[in-house]
C-alpha cells in the first residue's frame, strides 16, 4: 500500500491585533508526494458564528480574502487553466516541495495569519479523504452539525496514530498499569511514548486523565528511570490552560527522578526524521 505525507496549516482571523482574540477560519492541506500531489484549502461555512465573533464583520472583504486564498493554495488539475492566465501558468512549479505552505503564507501576520505547518506521515492513499475529513472536523469544529463533530475519543485515536505511523521498531517488554493494559502508545529501550489530548473542555476529566496516568508512572518507577518519557500532544497552542495542568505532571514527576516531557508530535516527528 502506498502511502504520503500530508501537510497543513491553520488560517486565524483577528479583528483586532491588541485584544488578539483569535477564530480558525480555513485550513490547507498539502500533499507534496510526487503522483499524489494536491493542495486544498477549505473555509468556516459557518458565517453566524464568524459574525458572532466579530461585530464589525465585513462580508465582502472577508470574501475577498477567501477568494484570494482560493487562488493561492487550490491546486486542481482539471480546473487549473481556467483560474490562471499567462503570467501565473507557472504558479504550482513548487507544488511537491515540502515548503509550499510556507512560501505562500510567510507574508500573512496580520488580521489573517497562519499556524505552524503540521505534518501527517505515512498516510495510506486510500485513507487521505479520511484524514481530509478529520482536520476539517478538528479545527472548523462548528462547522459540522453535533452529531457530525469530531469526538475526544476521535481525537485521541488520531493522536496515538501518529505517533504509531512514526515506524519505530518496539521493545518486547511492556510496560503495563494495574489491569495489565499497556501504559505508552510506543516503547524502545531508549523512549515511551504515550499520546495525551488536552483538548477538554471539562478541566475534571483532563485532571482524572492525569492523575491515572500519574499513577502508572509511579507504580512503574523503577522500570522508567532510565528512560525518556515523552508524553506528546497536539496543537498545544490551542489549549494553554490545559497545558498548564499537564505540565504540573511533567514537573512532579521529574521531582521524582523521572525524565518526562511533554512535547508537541510536530516536534518529535521532526526529531526522529519522519517530518521531511
Amino acid at each position: 500500500m502506498s502511502t504520503v505525507s500530508l501537510l497543513y496549516s491553520v488560517c486565524q482571523y483577528t479583528p483586532d491585533v491588541i485584544r488578539n482574540e483569535k477564530i480558525n477560519v480555513a485550513i490547507v492541506i498539502h500533499c507534496p508526494t510526487k503522483g499524489y500531489e494536491f493542495c486544498d484549502i477549505f473555509f468556516i461555512q459557518n458565517k453566524k458564528r464568524l459574525k458572532s465573533f466579530d461585530d464589525e464583520f465585513d462580508s465582502k472583504y472577508i470574501n475577498v480574502v477567501f477568494q484570494q486564498l482560493t487562488y493561492q493554495f487550490k491546486y486542481e488539475i482539471e480546473s487549473f487553466n481556467e483560474m490562471r492566465d499567462e503570467y501565473s501558468e507557472n504558479y504550482f512549479d513548487d507544488i511537491n516541495d515540502h515548503n509550499f505552505i510556507e512560501n505562500r503564507t510567510y507574508y500573512y501576520a496580520n488580521e489573517f495569519s497562519f499556524l505552524e505547518k503540521k505534518t501527517l506521515v505515512n498516510i495510506p492513499t486510500n485513507e487521505i479523504s479520511a484524514y481530509i475529513e478529520d482536520l476539517k472536523k478538528t479545527y472548523l469544529y462548528y462547522d459540522f452539525p453535533k452529531k457530525e463533530r469530531i469526538t475526544k475519543a476521535e481525537v485521541q485515536r488520531l493522536l496515538k496514530k501518529e505517533v504509531k505511523n512514526l515506524n519505530l521498531i518496539q521493545t518486547k517488554q511492556k510496560t503495563k498499569d494495574f489491569f495489565n493494559n499497556e501504559v505508552f502508545d510506543f516503547e524502545d529501550d531508549s523512549y515511551s511514548i504515550k499520546a495525551l489530548t488536552l483538548d477538554y473542555k471539562q478541566l475534571n476529566t483532563l485532571e482524572r486523565e492525569i492523575k491515572i496516568l500519574h499513577s502508572d508512572l509511579i507504580t512503574n518507577r523503577q522500570t522508567l528511570r532510565n528512560k525518556k518519557i515523552r508524553l506528546v500532544v497536539k496543537d498545544a497552542e490551542r489549549f494553554q490552560h490545559n497545558l498548564l495542568i499537564a505540565k504540573k505532571l511533567e514537573t512532579e514527576l521529574n521531582l521524582l527522578d523521572l525524565n518526562v516531557s511533554i512535547e508537541d508530535i510536530s516536534n518529535v516527528i521532526t526529531e526522529i526524521g519522519y517530518g521531511t
